[in-house]
């Protein structure tokens, strides 16, 4: 069975990326940003640990709770141009991009 993640919270930068915290179904929080999971973190709220140590990068909005996504799902939402099938590269608008903006220090 794929893991499926609910979306807790959405961030949005200045160019109009946007980032997400979800929560797989054991409870462990994740950042999804560039069309990967970025940070993982566990414990007591975790979405809401992990949307309050974010926070000086940006506006965190909670979601209201829907149904859960696959990575695929969760890549096309945040980008729909989006060509990447999470082998190799990936590629969105036609640009190979080796790595997320957020581990070069910034959300996408």
């Amino acid at each position: 069975m794929r893991n499926r993640y609910t979306i807790r919270y959405r961030s949005d930068n200045h160019a109009g990326k946007t980032a997400l915290i979800v929560e797989d179904d054991g409870g462990a929080a994740y950042l999804f940003s560039g069309g990967c999971l970025q940070i993982r973190l566990t414990g007591s709220a975790p979405c809401a640990t992990l949307a309050q140590l974010l926070a000086r990068r940006g506006r965190w909005l909670p979601v209201p709770e829907v149904a859960a996504y696959t990575l695929g799902d969760l890549r096309r939402l945040t980008d729909p141009a989006s060509t990447w099938d999470g082998a190799g590269p990936r590629v969105s608008s036609g640009l190979a991009t080796a790595g997320s903006s957020f581990a070069q220090g910034e959300l996408p």
